[in-house]
């Protein structure tokens, strides 16, 4: 066990200390490992992916967090987080609600492709609807790797809960008021 400061929180693989843990604790960075969990006294244990109760497998796991680092290393590499005037690290200094909105644009844009049966104009041989959906995607990684959102592990979880909520449950759904779509 390592001596951390106090924390009732879980660390995952997006937090600062994760590296740190996983050092001492002998593990690979990358490897199964799906959080360390708090022992009440400061100090962590390492959870195993197949220990963690995740309906996500760790390959899928480790393909978000990917994908999140990648989009996130493009972006920077085509300057998106760099003032191009005074060549300023832009990170963390970017309007949040601008880039969320910019998300909901490319959704807006992918309705606009399956509305009219368009192809793609930038790539011919793909529908528009499939393109704007990636771009949606590329800006969510983006955004979650450039404000450290540990994207794979909310996907998990949010999963994790979908998969007992009541209102999700098929006897549910077809009553009278249930939800429909």
């Amino acid at each position: 066990m390592v001596m951390t400061n106090q924390s009732d929180h879980k660390i995952h693989s997006a937090h600062p200390k994760f590296q740190e843990l996983c050092d001492a604790h002998g593990v690979e960075y990358g490897s199964t490992i799906h959080h360390f969990r708090p022992n009440g006294d400061g100090t962590f244990t390492p959870v195993p992916w197949h220990e963690s109760s995740k309906p996500m497998s760790f390959a899928a796991y480790t393909g978000i967090k990917a994908l999140t680092d990648d989009c996130h290393a493009a972006s920077t590499k085509a300057g998106w987080w760099t003032d191009l005037h005074t060549g300023e690290n832009m990170r963390g200094k970017r309007n949040k609600p601008e880039m969320l909105m910019l998300m909901v644009s490319e959704l807006a844009e992918a309705m606009e492709g399956l509305r009219k049966d368009l192809m793609d104009d930038k790539i011919p041989s793909r529908k528009m609807e499939e393109v704007e959906l990636a771009d949606c995607i590329i800006r969510i990684c983006d955004y979650a790797g450039a404000h450290d959102l540990d994207l794979a592990g909310a996907i998990s979880d949010k999963m994790a809960f979908n998969a007992v909520r009541e209102d999700h449950k098929i006897e549910n759904r077809v009553m009278a008021g249930g939800k429909k779509f």
